[in-house]
């Protein structure tokens, strides 16, 4: 592209399996280079990612944004790290949902609590739509930067069965009528070498074991500053990922449970699950200082 574009060319990638930033360097004119993300769930593409680099001309990175505007979406500035933004939030949550289809939960038991907490969507119908491919090189990437990070066996099952959802016409609902409905019953038998013997989840706890850590992703984001404020990872992630408006947003909602609450339910989950539930530095300054996140 470089042999017939002007240097003053923005060049875009889509890409998601490779640092934006690892390509930048590789060209005559990094300071052009930027990478765009729309949010994996179809009714929220308005929602774009602006990744930039250490090397992006930042006013090129506003233009862009501001071309985006016109086009009648909405974009978001986001540091060139693993995942992104939305990647990084999202992959945790739908990673916890095949962790508790392994020990034992139905895929209607884990959907079902999440669509009654008020998403439009549960989990694993989100898979589903995204496709399971876009999980496995997300969770691959986050595998290698975040220690506590472990993706759960369904994933590369999934992934090499060539069991995409919606993009194959296979997942873990039959695609009838361009709609996922019905949970494909060849499911469980399909993961039955993984899976432990049937066990009911209660609803508090499947909706603990997937927003807590959520709530954790989103505040570490702006620790290490994937987006630069709180009221705009608010406003991204509760149009990139539908987090239903009624909660006001992952953040306000964390604030409105209390984040002593947060805190404990975290050390709960991790004292029995492990280290993916660590609440983590800032989160742990935020409750100890009584400071609001928003």
């Amino acid at each position: 592209l470089e042999d017939v574009c002007s240097k003053e060319t923005i060049l875009a990638t889509t890409i998601t399996s490779h640092s934006v930033t690892h390509l930048a360097k590789e060209t005559q004119h990094p300071s052009r280079i930027l990478g765009i993300h729309c949010s994996p769930l179809a009714s929220s593409y308005e929602v774009v990612e602006v990744i930039y680099t250490s090397y992006t001309d930042m006013e090129i990175a506003e233009d862009f944004c501001r071309f985006l505007v016109e086009l009648g979406k909405f974009p978001v500035l986001v540091k060139d790290m693993p995942g992104f933004l939305l990647g990084r939030v999202l992959t945790p949550y739908l990673n916890e949902a095949l962790l508790l289809l392994e020990e034992g939960a139905l895929v209607e038991e884990i959907d079902h609590a999440m669509v009654r907490f008020g998403f439009d969507y549960g989990p694993l119908a989100i898979i589903d739509r995204m496709g399971m491919d876009d999980l496995y090189y997300f969770s691959k990437t986050l595998e290698e930067t975040l220690p506590y990070y472990k993706p759960s066996a369904l994933i590369e099952k999934f992934y090499k069965n060539g069991r995409l959802g919606v993009k194959s016409g296979k997942g873990f609902y039959l695609l009838e009528n361009s709609t996922l409905e019905h949970v494909d019953p060849k499911i469980y038998d399909l993961i039955k070498d993984i899976r432990k013997e049937r066990k009911k989840v209660e609803e508090e706890v499947i909706v603990d074991r997937l927003l807590l850590p959520l709530i954790r992703e989103a505040v570490q984001c702006l620790e290490e500053g994937i987006v630069n404020d709180p009221k705009t990872l608010e406003v991204a992630l509760s149009f990139g990922m539908a987090f239903p408006p009624g909660r006001g947003g992952i953040l306000k909602y964390a604030e409105s449970m209390g984040l002593d609450n947060v805190v404990k339910g975290l050390k709960r989950l991790r004292k029995n699950l492990g280290e993916r539930f660590e609440p983590g530095e800032i989160l742990m300054n935020y409750c100890q200082k009584k400071k609001q996140i928003v």
